[in-house]
């Protein structure tokens, strides 16, 4: 296959981003939270701060989280399926920097983070239980409910986090949960990365989705770092290990377009989880 130069990092973005995870075991998610986050991408400049709409889908047992668009993404493969081409993929795709789901299982403890590597869907998973909560005695309103805080460290930050016990769910957004009560606000403690509740809202009928893992390659964290961090550094030539042949005018051009990509990757030194 070969593509124009234009479309390239066009296609390189779809490629990564694109996910319709498949299920195979039925959810039934009875409400939904959205959160705002607000997040800096890069840890030397206050001009990065950008916000996004994410989304806390939550049954009794499960939940599953992810941006907005990521969310809407997915309907767009799942409600056309076999029906798709580059020209409706490009009108249609909504635009996220978070291109993940996190699945969170709050009987076995476990967290399923699920992402695509161009043709390959991948998985890993942890335990919740490696976050050690201190419950405090402080208490504010946030977003009309009654909230108690509580800190806890992962992954290199100390977050501070809100939770309300009116809403009686073990779960918040990302990959936080296991405190008596949702997650209304989370931040760290240098406000890079700050989730709040703007939605909390009732199923009516209910939301159905399944997972089905068979469809994942199932590796570690650090493996699927090392993939994501390869990619990034050079993704023309990964898509062209993965049998897409990309066509440029010259050889200057095609280093121009690699020199424009690391510099905006070099600008995107602070995720999540340092």
């Amino acid at each position: 296959m070969r593509l124009n130069s234009s479309l390239i990092i066009s296609l390189i973005t779809i490629l990564v981003n694109v996910c319709f995870d498949a299920y195979g075991q039925d959810h039934n998610f009875t409400y939904k939270a959205t959160y705002k986050l607000t997040f800096q991408q890069d840890s030397t400049d206050l001009e990065s701060v950008k916000s996004e709409n994410m989304v806390l889908f939550l049954g009794n047992v499960t939940s599953n989280f992810s941006s907005i668009g990521k969310h809407e993404k997915d309907s767009i493969f799942s409600n056309n399926p076999g029906n798709l081409n580059f020209e409706m993929i490009m009108s249609k795709m909504p635009k996220t920097v978070f291109n993940y789901n996190i699945i969170k299982n709050r009987i076995t403890g476990k967290v399923i983070y699920t992402t695509k590597v161009l043709k390959d869907q991948m998985m890993y998973e942890e335990s919740i239980s490696q976050m050690k909560w201190e419950i405090g005695n402080e208490t504010k309103t946030i977003a009309g409910y009654n909230c108690q805080k509580a800190t806890t460290q992962y992954s290199n930050r100390n977050y501070t986090a809100w939770f309300t016990k009116e809403i009686p769910i073990a779960d918040g957004p990302y990959k936080f949960s296991g405190l008596p009560g949702l997650i209304i606000h989370i931040a760290d403690s240098k406000n890079h990365y700050s989730f709040e509740l703007n939605g909390f809202t009732k199923l009516v009928p209910a939301k159905q989705d399944t997972f089905d893992s068979s469809v994942y390659l199932i590796t570690s964290k650090n493996k699927l770092n090392k993939v994501m961090k390869k990619y990034k550094e050079n993704p023309l030539s990964m898509l062209e290990q993965s049998g897409i042949t990309l066509n440029f005018k010259s050889e200057a051009n095609k280093s121009q377009m690699l020199k424009k990509h690391k510099s905006e990757l070099h600008k995107k030194n602070n995720p999540i989880e340092l």
